[in-house]
């Protein structure tokens, strides 16, 4: 049980401190920069997914 409500604890961190973090980068460097890094992360998973060869036996 307390492996449990430590995972609650950390989610409810994490969904209060994400929109705030958020916020404060928002203000900080603005929407394009957070797009680009967003992009380009998103790029490069389905890059690495692609290039994962998956093999059924």
């Amino acid at each position: 049980m307390q492996a449990n409500s430590l995972i609650d604890v950390i989610s409810s961190l994490a969904n209060m401190a994400g929109p705030v973090i958020g916020g404060i980068l928002f203000s900080v460097v603005g929407l394009v920069p957070i797009l680009c890094v967003s992009s380009g992360c998103l790029q490069g998973f389905c890059l690495r997914s692609l290039s994962r060869r998956q093999y059924r036996h």
